[in-house]
């Protein structure tokens, strides 16, 4: 466990500023953690009381009245099981003479309750009372903020305006945190999809900042495995380190799920055998392959219009160059926690996510391809991937249309089918790896089997590099991973001539021990 409250430093600021504030971050990414313990460090200090408070059962309730008593519920009920007893003491105040818990009466009027309170602004009514019993200011974190549907947002964040601008007559939480994946922007767009008016719209307008939870660093990922070893004697090799941040990049439910996967799932335990490279790779493996909840929730965003949009161009490694940095989906896919800015471009957030992507959108396809193709190209050692792509070629030409496109991605089609392709034919025996190379409008392939590499690049007809920088990317890129044969498959997207004349087969020379067998479609 990493101290959680030092991931977030900024909050005490905000709290000093008596500022109300936003804190989003992608799922499983340690909000919750992290306001629990910035609530447990508050109380510790003891100028302030601080108090947690889930909005998540509210989250069923699309009326707004009903969904606004469940959050008083939910708020006293918070009050009434917390450690600090003036808290304790104000939440069984609140709660003298209503019938039975709060989870039981979800839908009982607030007339039960013994405080004053107005029916109209039940949430406001009962911070009132609470904070003018109170020897402190409160601070409150509300996690879950977004799950509450859309009419209900809407009058909870009016209640939360209310309490503040009146703050000073009536008294109200010193600071307020709404936790949850989105940013403040994106609850104004869910409520109100018109942009002239999203801006001023007055229950938004005294968030102070929006924070986010950034990933961990590779110092912190390392404390936190180092915290393993002491415990427990098992020691993480160097190799171990390197790999668990290559797939991870400090993401912090990748981070404990690999070594979740190669000590409880692998090793069973055995704590006197050592975490290694080859662990880490294949517990990576197997979370792409299993897609955990926590991969599966973030893949099913993939097929949403808003993500699309920004993904399309993101997965043939291009730039998003019809998108403004000020544009709403972009930063919705940042929110999620999907793509991350790489030196002006964007990029998958981590190997994980590039893994488990373009496998995702494949799927369907790679059921629908004839069950023969399985290992068909490979015998003994070897891959026999020229002939491999040629049958590509001829399956292309049949059975993907001029201007088809797959569940919205029209660009990344050419990716998506390949990855398709490649998966059914290796069939788990060999290695399918990705790289998006940030500028460089193309995904390479690199399938590793029998200890040889193969790699594959694709270029569309909309992308912007030239053939000949194409050809001189390959080499150094068969260079790097020991390859003296690599393959160039260009697709034009555009009219003209039939798709027979555009299958092309050209094998080139680059140096003596090089060949680049180029391939149109």
């Amino acid at each position: 466990m990493l101290p959680a409250a030092e991931r977030l430093a900024e909050i005490g600021f905000l709290i000093e500023e008596n500022a109300y504030f936003v804190l989003h971050a992608p799922r499983q990414s340690g909000k919750t953690t992290t306001i629990q313990a910035y609530a447990d460090k508050i109380n510790g200090e003891g100028k302030y009381y601080a108090l947690y408070c889930s909005l998540e059962s509210a989250g069923v309730w699309t009326d707004p009245d009903e969904g606004l008593r469940k959050i008083g519920f939910q708020l006293i009920d918070s009050l009434r099981g917390s450690r600090i007893p003036p808290l304790a003491a104000a939440g069984a105040a609140a709660c003298a003479g209503r019938p039975g818990p709060a989870s039981s009466v979800p839908g009982a009027a607030l007339s039960a309750f013994s405080l004053p309170y107005d029916a109209s602004i039940p949430v406001k009514s009962i911070l009132n009372s609470v904070c003018s019993g109170l020897d402190k200011d409160l601070v409150l974190f509300f996690d879950e903020a977004d799950s509450l549907s859309d009419d209900l947002l809407t009058a909870f964040l009016l209640q939360l305006r209310l309490g503040y601008v009146a703050r000073a007559a009536s008294p109200f939480p010193r600071a307020i945190s709404l936790t949850g994946m989105r940013n403040i922007r994106d609850y104004k767009n869910k409520i109100r999809t018109d942009s002239e008016t999203s801006g001023s719209s007055s229950p938004f307008n005294i968030i102070a900042e929006a924070l986010s939870l950034r990933d961990f660093s590779f110092a912190e990922m390392s404390a936190l495995y180092r915290q393993h070893t002491e415990a427990s004697g098992q020691r993480f090799e160097d190799g171990a380190l390197e790999a668990a941040w290559k797939w991870s990049e400090g993401q912090p439910w990748i981070v404990n799920a690999l070594a979740r996967e190669v000590i409880v799932k692998q090793l069973k335990k055995d704590f006197s055998v050592p975490v290694t490279q080859e662990r880490i790779d294949t517990a990576a493996e197997t979370i792409i392959l299993r897609r955990d909840v926590h991969v599966d929730y973030l893949l099913a965003h993939l097929k949403t219009p808003r993500v699309r949009r920004v993904m399309d161009p993101v997965l043939t490694g291009g730039q998003l160059n019809r998108l403004s940095l000020l544009d709403d989906d972009l930063h919705f896919a940042l929110d999620l926690g999907l793509i991350k800015e790489d030196s002006g471009t964007y990029r998958p957030s981590n190997a994980v996510y590039r893994e488990a992507m373009p496998r995702a959108l494949s799927m369907s396809f790679q059921i629908s391809l004839p069950p023969d193709l399985h290992c068909r190209w490979m015998e003994g050692e070897i891959l026999d991937m020229s002939s491999l792509l040629t049958e590509f070629q001829a399956f292309w030409r049949d059975h993907i249309g001029e201007n088809a496109e797959f569940a919205g991605y029209k660009e990344a089609l050419p990716h998506i089918v390949l990855s398709a392709y490649l998966q059914k034919v290796v069939n788990g025996k060999a290695s399918v790896q990705r790289e998006y190379q940030s500028g460089s409008y193309r995904v390479d392939f690199l399938v590793r089997y029998g200890g040889q590499a193969y790699p594959v690049e694709l270029k569309t007809g909309r992308s912007q590099m030239s053939f000949g920088n194409s050809l001189d990317r390959l080499s150094k890129r068969m260079d790097i991973c020991g390859a003296c044969e690599g393959w160039l498959a260009l697709f034009d997207h555009g009219p003209g001539e039939g798709r027979d004349k555009k299958l092309s087969w050209e094998t080139y020379k680059i140096y003596e021990h090089q060949a680049i067998h180029v391939l149109g479609f």
